[in-house]
């Protein structure tokens, strides 16, 4: 084992590299000559290449060379599990992450470190994306693809990605104690995405650089590294959920067909205006989706208490879709000389994802209580917050909050509190249960219930606030009525 004084540990994820190993340890020497750095290599490789790792590493005694080769086994996760191996393994306060094949210049390894110690940044990362990059490593093929990729990651998560011209770069150092790596799940190549959606605090930087050719050895890009990668997005952004969204899914496509059809029939057989028989196809979509959505899809959240207000709220949402959908049905038909049918297809495929998040959150909320920091399941529950704001007053008391509060702004710390006194929800509160104690769990709502001021506050540790959507939007009343009365 290695002494803990290397200024930089060098993680590089390798499969079948073999040929580019030597080259790659004589540039990082080259660039760390008076320094003591630490190179980590996390092998998948099916040929020699551990074995060169070992029989050139010797040659480097400037370096600190590192072998982690996993069996196959434990491969599942792709390129993404080995790099959160070599965080693991690292033992300096920096890490930075790079391809094999030298199309990632170490010479900007320095750079890169320099910038996080003179930015205090807890990422910096390799853009190929400034206006001073340059991109000789991909043919305009795989440029374009990268281009898309990049885009699709952006539409699922505008706020986390603000700031990060390159999401998609496997180029970047990171201060290792800044990052929860037990919350990452890595599938695939793309674990800076992962790391940007699940550490939402990180103090960012950027440095560009120029995407060299491949030394040697085969790209790692294919259909199912791409396949990964889609299936990544929607872990990330579903939570995981896939058998209800994709139940959801197909109450929405048996409903789109209901939905035609009465268009269809309203339309030509009853020569109803083609508008106003959306409105009356909207209807029947709607009684049909929300009897098979609450047999089906939420058949383990319902009860028939609540129905009438989950019919209502299912009623609005629909109905707030259809004012957004009627203008572009007809644009569509309008405008572009679309049929009339396809037009409201379009626009229902469209809707289908803010139908589901509306749906998920506030009708069938199966958001569950924050279970008890020792548990396993409190982690899942902390990762549903996409984005917090952690608030550490007088290192007395923490507060963590996925609403910002402006008035703790003086008490905000970049790193997220892991074990925090008093957890702040968006949500729906839940009912009190039978027999709960009177002073466990307190819920107020005022006239407007869920669209207005309503609050559940359950005591324990931490003390958990679940306060309705519309105080999203109002962060003074929230922390006045609230936080500040829990804190006093």
């Amino acid at each position: 084992m290695f002494a803990n004084n290397s200024v930089l540990s060098v993680i590089v994820p390798t499969r079948n590299e073999s040929g580019n190993i030597e080259a790659l340890l004589t540039r990082i020497e080259n660039v760390f000559k008076d320094s003591c750095t630490e190179v980590i290599f996390v092998d998948d490789s099916t040929d020699n290449t551990p074995q060169v790792v070992e029989m050139v590493g010797e040659h480097f005694p400037a370096l600190q060379v590192r072998l982690i080769h996993r069996p196959a086994e434990q491969r599942k996760d792709g390129l993404g599990g080995a790099v959160v191996a070599g965080l693991n393994a690292a033992q300096s306060k920096y890490a930075c992450v790079m391809d094999g094949d030298l199309q990632h210049p170490p010479e900007l390894l320095p750079v890169l470190l320099k910038t996080a110690t003179e930015k205090q940044a807890d990422l910096v990362v390799a853009t190929r994306r400034s206006e001073t990059s340059q991109v000789s490593g991909l043919n305009i093929v795989r440029n374009l693809i990268s281009l898309v990729l990049d885009m699709i990651a952006r539409i699922f998560f505008p706020r986390e990605l603000r700031g990060v011209s390159d999401p998609l770069t496997g180029f970047f150092l990171v201060r290792v104690a800044a990052l929860n790596l037990k919350a990452l799940r890595p599938k695939g190549f793309k674990i800076l995405m992962e790391i940007l959606v699940r550490n939402p605090n990180l103090k960012k930087a950027e440095v560009p650089f120029s995407f060299g050719k491949r030394l040697s050895g085969q790209s790692k890009a294919s259909a199912a590294e791409a396949w990964k990668y889609f299936n990544l997005l929607w872990t990330l952004r579903f939570n995981g959920e896939f058998s209800r969204f994709t139940g959801f899914a197909l109450v929405g496509v048996s409903g789109i067909l209901v939905n035609s059809l009465v268009l269809f029939l309203a339309t030509d057989a009853l020569h109803v205006y083609y508008l106003v028989s959306v409105g009356l196809a909207t209807v029947a979509s709607t009684l049909w989706n929300f009897i098979l959505t609450e047999a089906w899809v939420y058949r383990s959240q319902t009860q028939a208490a609540g129905r009438v207000r989950r019919f209502g709220l299912f009623f609005i949402i629909n109905t707030l879709a259809l004012s957004l959908r009627t203008p572009v049905i007809y644009l569509l038909t309008a405008m572009f000389s679309i049929h009339y049918v396809v037009s409201n297809l379009i626009s229902l495929a469209i809707l289908t994802i803010l139908r589901f998040e509306f749906a998920d959150n506030i009708i069938w909320n199966t958001a569950s209580p924050i279970p008890s920091t020792s548990t396993p399941k409190f982690e899942a529950w902390r990762l549903k917050m996409k984005k917090v704001f952690s608030y550490d007053i007088h290192d007395i008391v923490t507060v963590v909050s996925e609403v910002g509060l402006p008035e703790l702004e003086p008490f905000l710390v970049e790193t997220e509190i892991q074990q925090p006194t008093i957890y702040v929800e968006i949500g729906i509160p839940r009912q009190k249960k039978p027999g709960e104690e009177k002073d466990r769990y307190v819920r107020y709502s005022e006239i407007f219930g869920h669209f207005g001021f309503e609050v559940g506050i359950e005591m324990g540790d931490p003390i958990h606030v679940v306060a309705s959507p519309a105080l999203r939007f109002s962060p003074h009343v929230l922390y006045t009525n609230v936080v500040e009365a829990l804190l006093r």
